[in-house]
């Protein structure tokens, strides 16, 4: 049943397990209590109820949003991630390489050339979904990678996509062989890829902290969920998921109105350069934020890419 703004309000915070949990102050005396949803908690309290918990937890992350703007955002825990079709996806977006791909590619294999070598590192792609250019991108540095994804069917995709990668991915191969020496002199990347790259089914709210030193995250924080403070949340975990110093490359869709996989529709969140800039910020150093225009419309409902490079800072800022 619809709520009217004037009798409820939504407050967001970050729970003790790094999960987003969502209350409804209610000016009702005694309004009913539910959960819902896998990642996300959602309680209606009383406002004398919601001023206990609040004196109970240690929130890192706080907004209030209202009610309504909630109501009618997809959250990450209400998608159909397990019924993605994986196989649909990678044909639709990577069967060819697309302009703003390649230069986004362009620019990631030219910032690893220069900010991850002399080691090989402990590496991490983030929501890797069907989309292995991310990981083709750290593979010359990387010791081990790890491809973190929550979707059942994605997670099908990856174990068996990886070993090895077909010719789809070769394009993209090679547009970092362009960008740099380093990709042109490392052999076998078909074979060396599955021998370095672990599957780990798991969300992006359940990312451990400072455990890898270079990372990756691709159209995945802004493409899970219609809720901002879930977009922030996810973005945050990324970051900190790596160690001190650890090189990144993250991409986001620009303006995504959310997109369709087949017959169903997964969401969104419209962000630009300014909210990558403002929440990536606190936790990163010579931070770059750049919008890579679209080379064609393959899908609707955005424009381009926004494309942030950097390394992850010792101490957060405020």
């Amino acid at each position: 049943m619809p709520r009217a703004m004037s009798h409820t309000v939504s407050v967001v915070f970050e729970g003790r397990n790094r999960s987003p949990v969502k209350i409804l102050l209610s000016t009702d005396p005694f309004p009913d209590t539910g959960v819902s949803g896998r990642l996300m908690g959602t309680y209606q309290l009383s406002l004398i109820a919601l001023i206990q918990l609040l004196r109970s937890v240690r929130s890192r992350s706080m907004a209030v949003i209202p009610d309504q703007k909630v109501a009618t955002a997809v959250s990450n825990a209400d998608a159909p991630w397990d019924e993605f079709d994986s196989q649909w996806y990678a044909d639709h977006n990577y069967g060819e390489i697309h302009p703003d791909d390649h230069a986004v590619i362009s620019r990631v294999g030219r910032f690893f050339a220069t900010r991850a070598i002399g080691r090989k590192r402990h590496a991490i792609d983030v929501g890797s979904g069907t989309n292995l250019y991310p990981a083709l991108a750290m593979l010359p540095v990387a010791e081990s990678i790890t491809l973190w994804e929550y979707s059942a069917s994605n997670v099908r995709w990856l174990e068996h996509g990886v070993r090895p990668y077909g010719q789809l991915w070769d394009p993209f191969w090679e547009a970092l062989r362009e960008s740099a020496p380093m990709y042109r002199r490392f052999q076998r990347p078909r074979a060396v890829l599955p021998a370095i790259a672990k599957v780990e089914k798991a969300s992006v709210f359940a990312l451990p902290e400072g455990l890898w030193d270079l990372g990756t995250m691709f159209f995945v924080a802004e493409s899970i969920t219609g809720i901002p403070t879930e977009f922030e949340l996810a973005t945050r975990n990324f970051l900190t998921s790596l160690r001190p110093g650890a090189p990144f490359a993250a991409a986001f869709i620009r303006n995504s109105r959310g997109y369709h996989v087949r017959d169903l529709r997964f969401p969104a969140v419209a962000v630009t350069e300014y909210e990558v800039r403002r929440v990536l910020r606190p936790y990163a150093d010579e931070l770059t934020v750049e919008h890579v225009a679209p080379g064609q419309a393959f899908r609707d409902g955005w424009d381009g890419m926004v494309l942030a490079l950097g390394s992850r800072n010792r101490r957060p800022r405020p």
